[in-house]
């Protein structure tokens, strides 16, 4: 089972946020701290009932420029409270679909993007106050995965060939 974290705006979003929420996704109030902490929490206890994977974009936003962000804790903070390993994984080449801007109605150019999936980082022992020392390791091998591909192009990267991300429904 794989569930998201996503921002609450999206649940008023008609048709796609009722599906998100369908889905089972975790919604995070990021302008109330206070609530944001209070989904977080509810999240880590129905973790803890019946464990699943969590999916959660900690840049928060789309890049402009394609330059990887710093990583909002929130869903880290989770992964730390549930002692859940963090995957790392770099979404690559999509800013060839829509551009730098996602803009209403605009038409998505066809285009391979590619998932770079890199080594799980255990959250084992690691509290709170560990944190930034995990969102800076997130971020600096989510940096490493993408340069690595951008520099191979879809060549092969350490042991495993990078592959359109739909060929795993093949």
């Amino acid at each position: 089972w794989l569930t998201a974290i996503a921002k609450q705006a999206i649940a008023y979003f008609p048709i796609f946020g009722w599906a998100v929420a369908c889905g089972g996704s975790i919604f995070v109030s990021r302008g109330n701290h206070a609530k944001a902490v209070k989904s977080l929490d509810n999240a880590k206890s129905a973790l803890l009932k019946r464990p699943r994977s969590v999916l959660l974009f900690p840049e928060g936003t789309r890049s402009g420029d394609g330059v990887v962000r710093p990583f909002k804790k929130g869903g880290l903070v989770l992964a730390i409270q549930a002692q859940m390993p963090v995957v790392p994984v770099a979404l690559c080449h999509t800013r060839s679909i829509a551009g730098a801007k996602i803009e209403a109605f605009k038409a998505i150019e066809k285009c391979d993007v590619r998932l770079v999936v890199g080594k799980p980082i255990s959250t084992v022992g690691m509290a709170f106050e560990d944190r930034d020392k995990l969102a800076a390791t997130l971020h600096a091998e989510v940096v490493r995965l993408k340069t690595l591909w951008e520099s191979k192009k879809g060549a092969e990267l350490g042991n495993a060939e990078v592959e359109p991300f739909w060929s795993c429904f093949k």
